[in-house]
């Protein structure tokens, strides 16, 4: 059983909060200019090289959907599903990424998770 002990009270003068965050366009668009071409294409089956030629012109709604999604704490449903990417190497597949946000629940502490939600 997990020691509950360490977990701070909800409100409690211990808990720091985090400042403000916000995704600067100009980072934005240093990231997409920088994408790796060599890299799998994402869901969108957009290829890296019409997005690192074209940053200059959706920075910044990229910015915008990006802020607007840290604000309101939500994806894109779109953001939530990824293909399965393997890079080949002479026929041998050298590694293989899963992106599944439903897997990070899996890595929760279950009870300090319950902990916390019956104290809101």
């Amino acid at each position: 059983m997990e020691d509950l002990s360490s977990i701070p009270e909800k409100n409690s003068s211990g808990v720091t909060s985090m400042e403000e965050i916000s995704f600067n366009p100009e980072g934005i668009k240093r990231l997409l200019q920088d994408l790796d071409s060599k890299k799998a294409r994402g869901p969108d089956e957009i290829p890296t090289k019409i997005i690192e030629e074209t940053a200059a012109k959706i920075t910044e709604m990229v910015s915008f959907l990006f802020n607007q999604s840290y604000k309101l704490g939500q994806l894109p449903k779109d953001w939530c599903s990824a293909n399965l990417a393997r890079n080949l190497d002479n026929g041998v597949a050298l590694d293989l990424q899963i992106f599944d946000f439903s897997k990070a629940f899996d890595k929760v502490p279950h009870q300090r998770l319950l902990y916390k939600l019956h104290h809101y």
